[in-house]
């Protein structure tokens, strides 16, 4: 289990949260914690996953939480590196054709 780290920047206009470690049970609060002091409702804002090590369930709701929030307030989300590897949770619940994702960072910008 790696401990979660989170960093917030801004870059051409979108929100971004980078994600290194275990986004589960254990950490899914602090995200959400987070998301909500940052990133305000109507966002364009990118998660970086490319670090992320692990994501249960409970990571995968805050995370869903966020982009339903953002949908609400006519904001959006893209998710990036997400592999199945460390993001196992995506794949087998079928959000990773539903969430909008990109390999890189750059393509998210460009979206």
């Amino acid at each position: 289990m790696s401990e979660l780290s989170l960093s917030v920047t801004e870059t051409d206009g979108r929100i971004v949260i980078t994600v290194s470690g275990d986004l589960d049970i254990t950490y899914a609060a602090r995200f959400t914690a987070l998301a909500a002091e940052q990133v305000p409702g109507g966002a364009r804002a990118i998660v970086d996953l490319t670090t992320m090590e692990f994501l249960d369930s409970a990571g995968l709701g805050a995370l869903l939480n966020l982009w339903k929030r953002l949908q609400r307030g006519g904001g959006d989300m893209v998710l990036v590196g997400a592999s199945y590897r460390s993001a196992r949770a995506l794949w087998v619940t079928g959000l990773a054709d539903r969430l909008p994702r990109t390999d890189s960072l750059e393509e998210a910008l460009e979206r």
